[in-house]
């Protein structure tokens, strides 16, 4: 990557999230990194931009270019699945953003006076059999209908097993202090076969019509949630392992890892994970660090990774390569590294 293009991009920022369409198609959430010392905004005081990397759409900006600069975010996620539907970013307070054709509008899901008392705070967004899902905290997921249009999967008066324990809670309590219920993830292999979970193990499965808890073996945080190729789901997080298995059988494949899995993806036959310190394959039941080839570029950022049916990006908070199956591509990268400055 070019130093110009880092500095004008990159530098003085960190990347939070990732979302890929398509190997051409991919963008980046970006957050302004503390300064020096005597700075001291919260991370909702400091800018976020949406990059974008588009080789072909791109070419007189080398393939780079971003949608702008806004506050008011403490994270923002991603969502990207074609050019037709543009892309999709939710902040944590479940604020929608959507990019298509040039345009650029927040709106949220409903008026906040309307949300019922679970909508807390959002934590992912991702792209199910072309509709796009949104999860949060207290077991919230909203399904994506339209332009700036939603509706609630998890409505408590239609879905009341989802809030009976949260219920209790709040009228013994008076709040949900203590609850270990909230999604982080989501993913599915249709709209009709969805995994949601989160906090404390907390995982259950959408139907299309009702909601199930699932009896995983742990009760650690979970992070993330991948519905691979070979069948399987797939739940990691914080230190717990990883666990793989259908709606009624479980197993821990990794259950004395220690590693804190931030994110996965399958890609051509295979689950790709990553932790702050590598990208890990499965192979053979077991998480083995990937070895990059030798005459390629080196990883030396890690946080996490996405796929398209064409390519992988794995990627951290200053770096990301793509990988199409045959070779990788440094398209991030910080220049004094990558021999660019």
């Amino acid at each position: 990557m070019r130093s110009d293009l880092f500095n004008q991009y990159i530098k003085g920022k960190s990347i939070l999230h990732c979302a890929i369409a398509d190997f051409n198609n991919i963008v980046f959430s970006l957050k302004e990194i503390q300064s020096d010392e005597s700075d001291n905004r919260a991370m909702h005081e400091r800018a976020s931009i949406i990059l974008s990397y588009s080789p072909e759409r791109l070419k007189n900006q080398d393939g780079y270019g971003h949608l702008g600069w806004s506050e008011g975010h403490s994270n923002l996620y991603l969502a990207y699945n074609d050019l037709s539907e543009g892309i999709l970013a939710c902040d944590t307070d479940f604020y929608v953003y959507e990019s298509k054709g040039g345009s650029k509008k927040f709106l949220p899901i409903k008026p906040k006076s309307e949300q019922d008392d679970y909508t807390r705070l959002s934590k992912n967004i991702k792209f199910i059999d072309d509709e796009a899902y949104i999860v949060g905290h207290l077991r919230k997921v909203f399904k994506r209908t339209g332009v700036f249009e939603w509706i609630d999967l998890t409505d408590p008066d239609e879905h009341p097993n989802l809030f009976e324990e949260l219920a209790a809670l709040k009228a013994k309590n008076g709040n949900y202090g203590g609850s270990n219920a909230g999604f982080s993830a989501i993913d599915g292999f249709s709209g009709n076969d969805i995994y949601a979970a989160g906090r404390g193990g907390d995982a259950w499965h959408y139907d299309g019509n009702s909601w199930r808890r699932l009896d995983l073996p742990g009760n650690f945080d979970i992070k993330t949630v991948t519905c691979g190729g070979d069948g399987n789901v797939y739940f990691a997080g914080y230190t717990g392992g990883v666990i793989r298995g259908t709606i009624d059988h479980w197993t821990n494949i990794d259950e004395r890892g220690g590693k804190v899995i931030n994110e996965m993806a399958w890609f051509q036959d295979k689950l790709y994970l990553s932790d702050e310190r590598y990208l890990y394959t499965l192979e053979g039941g077991k998480l083995k660090p990937y070895k990059y080839p030798k005459d390629g570029p080196q990883q030396y950022s890690f946080r996490g990774v996405a796929a398209s049916k064409d390519a992988l990006v794995a990627y951290g908070s200053y770096q990301a390569l793509v990988f199409d199956g045959q070779q990788w591509e440094e398209v991030i990268s910080t220049p004094a590294l990558s021999g660019d400055g």
